[in-house]
Formats: structure tokens, C-alpha cells, sequence
């Protein structure tokens, strides 16, 4: 378990398509409103992650840990 959580990537940079962003794994605790505030700078920036992963996520209280959420390019 400890090698297998060692090699798993949190946040990961991607590029390519229509636009850049990252990645993030939904980790026990999360919410929207943190991940906003850490990868985006701002936590009331929540709803640009919930609009980016519709229809996956239906209310954006609603997240889940392993859930791998898109997060729009700042």
C-alpha cells in the first residue's frame, strides 16, 4: 500500500485539447470550495470545478474520494 500510495500522482498537470488545465483526485475531506482555493487561488471560484465536471457531479456538496475532477485553467 505504502509504494502503490507513493506513486499516485495527486495533482497532475495536463495539456492539450481545447484548453490547459490539471487534474485532481478527491481525497477524504476535500471539498470544492479547497480545491478551488488550492489549485485555482480562490476557494469561491468552486463553481468553475462543478461546471467543469457536469455531468459527473450533480450538486456540488456531492464529491467523493478517488473521484478525478477536471479543473479549468486559471
Amino acid at each position: 500500500y505504502r509504494r502503490q500510495r507513493q506513486m499516485c500522482i495527486r495533482d497532475r498537470d495536463m495539456t492539450g485539447g481545447d484548453g490547459d488545465g490539471t487534474f485532481h483526485t478527491v481525497e477524504k475531506g476535500d471539498t470544492l470550495w479547497a480545491i478551488a482555493a488550492k489549485t485555482l487561488g480562490n476557494g469561491a471560484r468552486y463553481e468553475e470545478i462543478f461546471e467543469a465536471n457536469k455531468p459527473m457531479l450533480k450538486h456540488p456538496d456531492k464529491i467523493y474520494p478517488g473521484q478525478m475532477l477536471r479543473i479549468p485553467a486559471k
